[in-house]
């Protein structure tokens, strides 16, 4: 899980999953909630190519972050549903998160019919 951003976490969670367009789409996300992150050695790094070739990471308080959301700053539907999401939790204590090891059963893909 640390291919983008050269981290890795010691806690791992399911904060939600996301049906990018329902009906007319099979493409669906698993958002994960990693807590207790910590740098990726430099050797152990992903090497980037392509589009990630040119990705910036950066930590941005999880305030900041939701605050760009309401404020209409961050339009990537994926990242604000992780953020608010993200904020819900905090809010709940982190209480009633999934295991990050649960079967993606709902996925469009693996349902039967």
């Amino acid at each position: 899980m640390w291919e983008e951003a050269d981290r890795t976490a010691d806690h791992w969670a399911i904060l939600t999953d996301v049906f990018l367009s329902p009906g007319s789409s099979a493409e669906a996300v698993r958002v994960y909630l990693a807590r207790d992150a910590k740098l990726v050695a430099d050797d152990q790094r992903h090497e980037r190519t392509d589009e990630e070739a040119e990705m910036i990471s950066t930590w941005v308080p999880l305030e900041e972050a939701v605050a760009a959301v309401l404020a209409g700053k961050i339009h990537n539907p994926t990242a604000m549903i992780a953020i608010l999401a993200a904020q819900a939790a905090r809010a709940n204590q982190h209480l009633g998160l999934r295991d990050a090891n649960e079967p993606f059963d709902v996925h469009p893909y693996l349902r039967e019919g």
